[in-house]
């Protein structure tokens, strides 16, 4: 069974139906006041999977979330599924040279502190 409820705001989300197989599609332009949709699903649990609808490809990101979401629930997808991309780190941190993976913790580390921060 199939069932679409469009949301604008977390809160209007009726977050007692959704069940831990229920897919939660988040289809979004990206801006700097769009509401904390990807922090809401985390803290409660809850998967999801981002769609940019101005992305020319946005059909083929919702068949590959699709048939993620039917091969993990029944095991069978009609769709081809999404090659997953390879971790590209290969050991423990202090070996690490990856400077993408750097910059990521870096900045998670700064943004962590600066909302500790006092007002």
């Amino acid at each position: 069974m199939a069932e679409l409820t469009w949301c604008n705001t977390p809160e209007q989300v009726p977050w007692p139906t959704l069940g831990a197989n229920d897919l939660v599609l988040l289809i979004e332009q990206p801006s700097p006041t769009a509401v904390e949709w990807r922090r809401e699903l985390i803290s409660r649990g809850q998967g999801f999977q981002v769609i940019h609808p101005s992305d020319e490809l946005w059909m083929q990101a919702l068949q590959w979330a699709l048939g993620h979401h039917l091969h993990r629930t029944t095991g069978h997808s009609p769709w081809p599924l999404r090659t997953e991309i390879a971790q590209r780190w290969q050991g423990v941190c202090e070996t690490c040279s990856d400077p993408e993976c750097e910059h990521r913790l870096f900045r998670r580390l700064v943004n962590d502190r600066s909302s500790l921060a006092p007002e």
